[in-house]
């Protein structure tokens, strides 16, 4: 998971999407880009998602890449890290079987994401009180 973590940073692809433990450092990415369109802020549940999948944990690493493996989500901080990472108190999901997954099936599966829209004439007041 680590590396996975570090070359997500510097915009290699990967099968994992960034999360961040700080809801100012979501804030602000959700708001800081494409001021002409509505930004969206997900929540999510880690320890919903985690107890769901728990007996696969032990076998995670096994199941990367596995076509009929079972579609798993896990939730990890990464093993090694960077200032940036750091800063961003990042966190990750990752799906172990199909790389095309939709995170967003699994997590409503666990009943453990929310979803809220920031209009875009609120952006900007959002990230001057940041």
């Amino acid at each position: 998971m680590g590396w996975f973590a570090l070359t997500q940073h510097y915009s290699a692809p990967t099968r994992k999407l960034d999360w961040t433990l700080s809801q100012w450092v979501a804030l602000n990415f959700a708001c800081c880009e494409e001021y002409s369109s509505d930004a969206t802020l997900w929540i999510a549940n880690f320890d919903k998602v985690n107890s769901k999948y728990e007996k696969y944990h032990d076998t995670f690493p096994d199941l990367i890449g596995n076509p009929k493996a079972p579609e798993v989500i896990v939730f990890a901080s990464p093993l090694i890290t960077n200032e940036r990472i750091e800063a961003q108190q990042g966190s990750f999901s990752v799906v172990a079987s199909n790389i095309l997954c939709d995170h967003e099936t699994l997590f409503k599966g666990c009943n453990a994401l929310v979803k809220i829209i920031i209009p875009k004439n609120l952006k900007p007041d959002i990230l001057k009180e940041l």
